[in-house]
């Protein structure tokens, strides 16, 4: 699935807790003390999900960027919003080659799972797309590279490191 159509999965999602808690409400309009409990209940899962597995939280971080985007950035900087459009588009045999070279786990030589696989750009920049610049990393470590855990240094050595040295999951 696409990271855009992951990103809309998300909204969709958001939208339908929404439109439950509505109902719920409804419901038990005379039982406010009952939609209160179901609610909070739909509230501790949620969390529970966004805690516990890490594809639903980058799924529902995504989702809320895009809705931020949508009114007008109000939840986003400028300046990251701005990040945001311009990513390039990574063409599929440089994608394939990405992939092929990590062996098809995350390059983090302590990790090497085999799901939830993301590029990622050494250099922090979007727009830049060529091969040397991208490593395949988990969507946890993926997310930790965004908040600057590794330096540059380090994923150019995992990005050359040979497959056969990766942990295997």
């Amino acid at each position: 699935m696409k990271r855009e159509d992951q990103a809309l999965a998300g909204i969709f999602l958001l939208i339908a807790i929404v439109i439950a808690y509505a109902y719920i409400a409804a419901a038990f309009e005379e039982h406010t003390v009952w939609a209160s409990i179901i609610f909070g209940f739909i509230v501790v899962v949620l969390v529970f999900a966004l805690v516990r597995f890490p594809a639903f939280r980058s799924l529902t971080v995504d989702a809320v960027k895009r809705v931020a985007r949508l009114i007008g950035g109000a939840f986003t900087s400028g300046q990251h919003a701005e990040k945001d459009r311009k990513r390039a588009y990574i063409p599929q045999e440089t994608e394939r080659l990405v992939f092929r070279r990590a062996d098809n786990r995350c390059q983090v030589p302590t990790c090497g799972k085999l799901h939830h696989l993301r590029i990622h750009h050494i250099d922090g920049d979007r727009t830049n797309p060529h091969r040397d610049n991208l490593i395949l990393l988990c969507s946890e470590h993926h997310a930790d590279a965004d908040h600057g855990a590794f330096r540059k240094e380090q994923l150019i050595a995992w990005r050359d490191m040979p497959g056969s040295q990766h942990v295997s999951s």
